[in-house]
């Protein structure tokens, strides 16, 4: 039978934690506990740096404070009532207020974490200002700078000549970061439905707004992107992805005419499709496909 305790930190009524009863191993490697300051924005409350080997659960019920969870060992799921979360090392959950989450620890693996309990008078408002309106787990590129991060919330809290307002500029910092890294990982997506759109659509003309309408971005970011990840401007990718298209049908379709080859690749004409193919392999189509019947 699970054990529910009322939280002694100024959880609401109906806000509580409960957790298995099972034996637990752990370590204790930090722990900083501070009191609530209502009078500031962002208030961190508690810093935790444990490691766990057991089988057990730990559920926060309509969770009132925002919990940080940087993951860097091991890994930890996180059961909602839709659906589950595996964050692993490098991964950071971010449980905003109201959350109802089971968390659980299985099998015999150290799993080691970083945990900041933040409170604050305009929280939830400010988690929404940085885009975190719900549960969600961050990849971290970077997990050491975010681990100095966290150490220096720690190093503050512990310090008694350091104010409240530097802590909440602090936790500012660590919440920009967090909001930075969500970014990326959104603008990765879009752009590689970017990628996925010029597939699907070599055998057509596609214009430079159809492109940044499905990026979400502007003009001068999609090229950035395109230069980053293939030194290439956006239509320069584009016109190699048609002429390996052309490359792949002479290869898979021995009949097929120079004509219909420029239309399936996109090109405005048989003489732009003719030229391009040259200027990129060195010969026609026609000969490229003399010279690589066999291939």
């Amino acid at each position: 039978m699970a054990e529910i305790t009322r939280s002694q930190i100024g959880f609401k009524e109906d806000s509580f934690d409960s957790w298995d009863t099972g034996v637990r191993k752990g370590m204790l490697h930090r722990k900083v506990v501070l009191p609530n300051n209502p009078k500031f924005p962002l208030s961190p409350v508690q810093f935790l740096d444990e490691s766990r080997r057991d089988k057990r659960w730990f559920k926060h019920n309509n969770y009132p404070k925002l919990a940080l969870e940087l993951i860097l060992e091991g890994a930890v799921e996180f059961r909602m009532e839709d659906k589950s979360h595996i964050a692993s090392a490098g991964d950071c959950s971010v449980i905003v207020p109201g959350t109802t989450v089971t968390m659980v620890n299985s099998g015999t693996q150290w799993r080691r974490k970083l945990c900041l309990i933040i409170d604050g008078m305009a929280l939830e408002a400010l988690l929404s200002a940085f885009g975190f309106c719900s549960f969600c787990i961050v990849k971290v590129p970077e997990p050491e700078k975010l681990v100095k991060m966290f150490d220096e919330i720690a190093q503050m809290m512990e310090s008694s000549g350091n104010s409240t307002v530097e802590l909440s500029s602090a936790v500012y910092r660590l919440l920009g970061e967090l909001s930075c890294y969500v970014m990326q990982e959104n603008n990765l997506s879009s752009m590689q439905k970017v990628v996925k759109f010029m597939e699907g659509n070599l055998h057509r003309s596609i214009d430079m707004k159809e492109l940044i309408a499905i990026a979400g971005c502007s003009e001068a970011s999609l090229r950035r992107w395109f230069y980053r990840e293939f030194k290439l401007a956006p239509f320069v990718f584009l016109k190699e992805m048609r002429l390996r298209r052309g490359v792949e049908l002479l290869k898979s379709k021995n009949n097929i005419s120079t004509k219909m080859l420029s239309y399936e690749c996109g090109f405005a004409s048989v003489p732009s499709f003719i030229k391009a193919f040259r200027e990129h392999y060195g010969v026609t189509p026609g000969n490229w496909r003399k010279k690589n019947v066999n291939l």
